[in-house]
């Protein structure tokens, strides 16, 4: 499984876990960023009960790319 470094930046305080990264060829960039994002964010809510969405007051990743940097 491959995997990158995903850190979201809230108010100031860095949070950083890993995500795992889409196989398919076929997806553009944008699509496996997201798709990396949302991965790590179900596993920070998972393991953590962090809800990056609601701390960043946003509702999809859209809302919050400004925040999110990853490092493939």
């Amino acid at each position: 499984m491959t995997t990158a470094i995903v850190t979201f930046n809230i108010k100031g305080t860095e949070i950083k876990t890993k995500g795992r990264v889409p196989k398919v060829s076929r997806l553009k960039d944008d699509a496996k960023k997201a798709m990396t994002v949302l991965n790590a964010i179900n596993d920070l809510k998972r393991e953590l009960g962090i809800d990056v969405f609601k701390l960043l007051n946003g509702e999809c990743y859209d809302d919050i790319r400004d925040s999110v940097q990853i490092k493939f």
